[in-house]
């Protein structure tokens, strides 16, 4: 990748620093995986994946500009905000692979999956006791790690079609979690 300095004018292809007058470059349009340097994949390593998160942290931290230029200070805030939204993205495995699908088509609603979430959603409003909820809320739960699970699998696999289908439930399941949380909430 070429890329110069802001400042200098100097080549930085894709660094986070210029290497001749050490200023904060500006971050580039990367996904999550690349941005961290680490495998596409759904399931990222949290310990390797944290220990990076700090040490971007500790070199970028706005904090540690606040004397320099607008612009440096200005760069470091963006570089600093792309690697947070980025370990948001990292950390949960649904969200990868929203990241790993962005662009991709999804099929049609499936007749039997959307049978599923209607009655999930009948039994959301009709409950009203929250440990009944709670119950609701743990199988819902139990059901989203299973559909994960077939969707890493399918993305080991290079499985597209699977995969693709098996996401477009797991987002199902995720909405239906929330909603679930929300009731409860509501109920505390």
């Amino acid at each position: 990748m070429s890329r110069t300095c802001w400042s200098c004018d100097e080549e930085v292809g894709a660094s986070l620093v210029c290497n001749a007058c050490h200023k904060v470059q500006p971050p580039l349009d990367l996904n999550p995986f690349d941005r961290f340097e680490i495998p596409s994949h759904p399931s990222v390593d949290q310990g390797n994946l944290r220990k990076k998160y700090l040490e971007m942290q500790a070199a970028l931290h706005p904090d540690r500009f606040v004397s320099k230029t607008k612009e440096e200070q200005l760069y470091a805030h963006q570089q600093s905000e792309a690697f947070n939204n980025a370990f948001v993205v990292l950390r949960d495995p649904t969200k990868c692979l929203e990241s790993l699908l962005k662009g991709e088509k999804l099929p049609p609603d499936d007749p039997e999956t959307l049978m599923e979430v209607m009655d999930l959603y009948d039994q959301i409003d009709s409950l009203s006791d929250k440990d009944d909820l709670c119950a609701l809320e743990q199988k819902t739960s139990e059901k989203r790690a299973l559909v994960l699970g077939i969707c890493i699998k399918a993305f080991e696999e290079t499985n597209k079609k699977i995969l693709l289908q098996d996401f477009k439930k797991l987002q199902f399941f995720e909405k239906i979690l929330i909603t679930l949380k929300e009731k409860i909430h509501r109920l505390s």
